[in-house]
């Protein structure tokens, strides 16, 4: 026993000694790593030829992101090579790597040399150097911002070139560049006296070129010209994408239907069809034409489209014949339900087909009122593939509309073959909020358009066309609960909508000025007040 109780205690020991933990408790280390200036490459010389730059702190480091982080103004033609090894970073350029003459470099670390251990990185990490016999000390600063939201914008490059040309951004890469923060803020610092063009790009394949038509591009009208001992902040740039020439990316030709996706929003197209075709609608849905369309014989047929002398193609349409078709098809709901459906009572209610109406017998359609059951008769119109109903519906009250089998008739003849019931109750009044919108400093030479999003599904609710106007106010009633967003528009060609830029024909996306209102809430009333400033 006692030989147990010895062999046990010696086992402890050594396993407490082989397992000694971490110290507990203590500062964490918030101090980033220290360059030694004695043992790196002299930064900030002039005449400088190409060789290795060594960094050497205070303790040992880490890369991070160096792709990202590690950034070079101007920009090499070759990537160079950044290592570290312990307590040293290295930076050494492509041997093929030819530096401009006369020019000073900055190379920014950015955030990517950290602490081993905490991860602190170092601060305003740069090596600045020149080729020629002295250091260029110019800033430029400004902000860049998405020109729809007015948010800041991270990661885009601010360029400078020296070469003035309008097609320099697509041909050549920028003399000086700088990289925008979270807060959209930059600063091309060590920049010479000279003109120079600015563009600001966020560069989808990182070659700092304008070469993609996804890519996000701002820029001034002006060139700067720097000189002297003067520093310059510009004025804030506003990025966009561009519109893409108009293209189809998706057909689909069948028979009744000839649905077309673009590129982009189509907008003001025009069809030609041949004069046979007995009935023929279409509708916008986002990026997506659906054209419809009923045929009697006709087995194959062209369909003509256009938008002024930009855009023209030819749809090669191909049909079964029309029993077949009417065999396979069922005019009916374009979603199915029961449910009892809650609506604001002073909004109209509305019923979406699978195909569009061309004949509506409202001798056949039925409104129940409550559970007394009582009819009335409210307004029925329909628009395509909407059956709307118009009445002035009473509070919390339930109704019910009947439509009776072939009570529809769709552009192909269809009837609908089954009784539609809809179940739908009004809500109370209370329940909504209302909101007076009020907007001063507008422009009465100029065109607005004022529209309110719901923040939270970004639906327009409403939109208003302002001319010839210092102010505007309105009063917007039974609005749902919840937060919304006011956007105003200067439609500087007054087309009814906003426009993006475009950098050849130097047109600056239209000024858009966006303001999320306050928390409306049910049985409230809230006043927005804005006030343009220029």
């Amino acid at each position: 026993m006692k030989n147990r109780i010895f062999i046990a205690i010696v086992y402890l020991f050594f396993y407490a000694c082989a397992n000694i933990g971490s110290p507990s408790g203590g500062p964490i280390d918030e101090t980033p790593p220290l360059l030694d200036t004695l043992r790196s490459t002299e930064n900030f010389q002039t005449n400088f030829k190409k060789q290795r730059i060594v960094l050497v702190f205070d303790e040992f480091v880490d890369l991070k992101d160096v792709f990202n982080q590690v950034v070079v103004s101007p920009p090499l033609a070759k990537r160079p090579i950044v290592t570290k090894k312990k307590r040293t970073v290295r930076f050494d350029f492509d041997e093929d790597e030819v530096l401009r003459p006369e020019a000073t470099y900055t190379i920014n670390f950015g955030e990517a040399v950290r602490d081993f251990t905490e991860g602190n990185a170092v601060p305003d990490l740069r090596f600045v150097f020149s080729t020629g016999n002295f250091i260029d000390s110019l800033e430029v600063n400004g902000k860049i911002v998405d020109a729809l939201t007015g948010e800041p914008s991270k990661d885009v490059l601010m360029m400078l070139y020296d070469n003035l040309s309008d097609t320099v951004v697509r041909t050549e890469r920028p003399f000086y560049f700088a990289k925008t923060g979270e807060d959209g803020q930059f600063k091309i610092g060590n920049v010479k006296s000279d003109t120079f063009k600015i563009f600001a790009l966020f560069d989808s394949n990182l070659n700092y070129l304008y070469d993609q038509e996804s890519e996000l591009i701002g820029f001034s009208e002006n060139n700067i010209i720097l000189n002297g001992d003067s520093n310059l902040i510009l004025p804030t740039i506003r990025l966009f994408h561009e519109n893409p020439p108009l293209k189809i990316i998706e057909k689909k030709a069948q028979s009744g239907l000839v649905k077309l996706t673009f590129n982009q929003q189509p907008r003001e197209i025009e069809f030609e069809v041949p004069e046979d075709l007995e009935k023929i609608s279409h509708e916008y849905e986002l990026d997506t034409i659906k054209v419809w369309y009923d045929w009697e014989g006709t087995e194959e047929w062209q369909l003509f489209i256009n938008r002024d002398t930009s855009f023209f193609d030819t749809i090669e349409v191909k049909t079964v014949g029309k029993e077949t078709f009417l065999k396979k098809r069922k005019l009916k709901p374009l979603v199915n339900q029961r449910k009892v459906a809650k609506i604001n009572p002073t909004k109209f209610f509305s019923i979406e087909l699978n195909h569009p109406i061309a004949i509506v017998d409202t001798a056949k359609i039925n409104f129940l009122e409550d559970s007394v059951s009582m009819p009335i008769k409210p307004e029925i119109s329909f628009d395509q593939r909407e059956l709307t109903f118009k009445y002035r519906w009473k509070e919390d009250s339930l109704y019910q509309v009947q439509i009776l089998p072939n009570a529809l008739t769709d552009i192909y003849g269809l009837m609908n073959a089954d009784t539609i019931i809809r179940d739908f109750k009004a809500a109370m009044l209370k329940d909504f909020g209302n909101m007076l919108m009020a907007i001063n400093g507008l422009d009465s030479l100029n065109h607005y358009v004022i529209q309110l999003y719901s923040e939270n599904n970004s639906i327009l609710v409403k939109e208003f066309q302002i001319k010839d106007s210092k102010e505007f106010k309105t009063n917007l009633n039974t609005l749902s609960p919840g937060k919304y967003e006011i956007k105003i528009i200067t439609d500087l060609n007054e087309n009814g909508r906003w426009d993006t830029g475009d950098y050849d024909k130097k047109l600056q996306p239209e000024p858009i000025f966006t303001i999320k209102t306050k928390d409306l809430r049910a049985n409230w009333d809230i006043e927005e007040e804005i006030t343009l400033i220029d």
